[in-house]
Order: structure tokens, then C-alpha cells, then sequence
């Protein structure tokens, strides 16, 4: 039995290996990744694994960005049983838990505690101040787990689901907004609007900073690349009301080949619920322009209520909830 470092991009395979059965929850079939879900992931981790002597050459131009992707593999006999990661949230000192997973005949030994607490290790010994996590909502063995570490739950995100054969129909949209493209160098609408509307508790573990949304040019380049790859159509919008002030930001991947889902990435300002369906149609028409036929998914957070209203009265289905939860160094 060893642990032993998450080493890109080799441990890509280790990763896949363990994640492609220890995803699913024979208990709880709702919590598995659905097929489009899953093969939008493996293309993803498999496009980085392929790109990597490209991304070698990006890190030398920004180094903070070698941090993205740290962890652990446990292995026993020569087989990969579990793996964790940790990654720095861009330049901040905010890290983030991911890919936690033990095959499901090595749980309940404590694997998954040895994994965490290792990359816990790690972001402090690199500066960490705040480490944040996902984890299924209602996985009890998982979040307590968490909680005996240190962690705690401050809010949650619901991820909802949405495949129609037909787009629908046009929301009037009121002339008091303005809706223009954004470049992805153009972070600082996003940034003024987080520190506006993020509740208080989520900045407490999840600062908004300028570090996190000034994304280096080297990982825009980076984004670029893997987008052409995987023939993904990427579109960044803001919207403004009629004093200037910029009220949402909302940004899509459509795939222009088959498999694989689209997804919406979508902030807005609570005090604007008008505007949070047309907004919400207008996206969805314009992915399923591009993408027909694959599934549209958006995570929203809880406090976003304007916006769980539009998808549910646009008929997204909802699919589970994530608990994120927080530790402070």
C-alpha cells in the first residue's frame, strides 16, 4: 500500500481508471454521471493529456498556473484504488478539493481521508488561506468525513438539465438592458458584479478577488486551444441596465460534434428578476442554434433564486445538489 504524488500528465489514465467506476452509486443511481456528462469529462482530461508539451511551454510564461492540478494516487499491488487533486483557484490563495474517489471495495478503510489530508498538506504548504470542496448533497459517509477534517458547509448548488427537440419560445426582452459579446480577457464586468452580489458568507471562503477573475493570458491561451480541439463554440455576454451598470454575465459552450453535453454559466444580479428568463431563453436559443441536439446543464447556487425560478419555468430538469463546504487554514 502507498500514496504517492498526483504527477501530470501520466496520472490522467490513473485518474480515468478510478473515476470511471467509483462514480457510480449503486445506492443512488440519480448521483451517477449520465453518459453525456461522462464522455464530455474524458474528452476533456484526455485533450490535456494530449495538449500537455503545449501547456509546458505556457507554464514558463505563467508559472502560477503549474498549480492548477496537484494530488494523490493510492495504489495497492500495482492497481490505482483512489485519487484526489487540489488546484489553486487562479493566483489566489484559495485552493480547491477535487476528483476525491476510492474504488467501491476499498472504502470504508480510510483511503479517502488519507488522500484529502494529503492535499490538505499540500495547500498549506503552498500558501493556502481557504481550501474548498464539492460533495454530493445527501452523501452523509462523504461530508461528515469532511467535517471531522475541519470543513464546513456555507452553501450549496443545484445542477439542473435541459434537452428539448425544439428551442423556445422568444421572452420579451425589455429595453432597459443592453446585451453585448465579451472578450475572455475582458474579466473585470464579471469581477464588479461578484463583488456586488456575493453573499457574505460565500466570500468568506471564496473571496472575490482580482486574481481569481484576472485570468492569465497563457490560460486564456490554453482554453483556446483545448475549445478547438474539442470543437467547442465558447460566447461570453454582459448585460447592462440603462444607468450603466452591468447586472449579469453569462457565458455557454456549445459542441459542434456529437456526444457530449453544453453547458451555461450564468450570474445575476438578484435585484433584476425580470430579468433572469429572457435572458436565460435568449442563451438557450442561441446554444441549441449552434448545438443542436445535446444536452444544455447549468449549476446555479442556491442564493441565486431568480435564476432557479427561470430554469425550472423553462423546463430544466433538475438532477442533484452539490454541498460546498470550506476550511480555513
Amino acid at each position: 500500500m502507498s500514496l504517492r504524488p498526483f504527477t501530470m500528465p501520466k496520472d490522467i489514465d490513473s485518474m480515468l481508471e478510478v473515476w470511471s467506476v467509483a462514480a457510480k452509486y449503486p445506492d443512488h443511481p440519480e448521483w451517477d454521471m449520465d453518459d453525456e456528462e461522462q464522455e464530455s469529462t474524458l474528452v476533456m482530461l484526455r485533450t490535456v493529456k494530449k495538449l500537455w508539451p503545449i501547456f509546458r511551454v505556457l507554464f514558463l510564461i505563467s508559472p502560477s498556473m503549474k498549480d492548477m492540478m496537484h494530488g494523490y494516487v493510492w495504489e495497492e499491488g500495482g492497481k490505482r484504488i483512489g485519487t484526489a487533486n487540489i488546484g489553486r483557484r487562479g493566483k489566489s490563495d484559495t485552493w480547491m478539493v477535487s476528483n476525491v474517489a476510492v474504488l467501491p471495495d476499498h472504502r470504508r478503510k480510510g483511503l479517502a481521508r488519507k488522500l484529502v489530508e494529503a492535499c490538505l498538506k499540500l495547500g498549506r504548504e503552498r500558501g493556502a488561506k481557504k481550501i474548498i470542496l464539492d460533495v454530493i448533497d445527501g452523501n452523509l459517509p462523504a461530508q461528515q468525513l469532511y467535517e471531522k477534517l475541519g470543513f464546513v458547509n456555507y452553501t450549496t448548488s443545484i445542477t439542473y438539465d435541459y434537452e428539448a427537440p425544439t428551442p423556445p419560445t422568444e421572452a420579451p426582452w425589455t429595453s432597459t438592458y443592453t446585451m453585448a459579446p465579451l472578450k475572455s480577457s475582458e474579466w473585470q464586468p464579471r469581477y464588479q458584479l461578484a463583488q456586488r452580489i456575493t453573499p457574505a458568507i460565500v466570500q468568506e471562503y471564496e473571496p472575490v478577488a482580482e486574481s481569481v477573475y484576472r485570468v492569465p493570458a497563457a490560460a486564456r491561451i490554453m482554453m483556446s486551444i483545448i475549445s478547438y480541439i474539442t470543437k467547442t463554440t465558447r460566447r461570453r455576454y454582459q448585460v447592462q441596465d440603462k444607468n450603466g451598470q452591468v447586472v449579469a454575465v453569462g457565458r455557454f459552450g456549445a459542441l459542434r460534434k456529437k456526444g457530449g453535453l453544453n453547458n451555461i454559466i450564468l450570474e445575476i444580479d438578484p435585484t433584476q428578476p425580470e430579468l433572469a428568463y429572457p435572458l436565460l431563453v435568449k442563451l438557450v436559443r442561441e446554444i441549441l442554434e449552434l448545438s443542436p441536439g445535446h444536452k444544455i446543464e447549468i449549476q446555479i447556487p442556491v442564493w441565486q433564486t431568480n435564476l432557479i425560478e427561470a430554469v425550472e419555468q423553462l423546463g430544466f430538469k433538475r438532477r442533484y445538489a452539490y454541498a460546498r463546504m470550506g476550511l480555513t487554514i
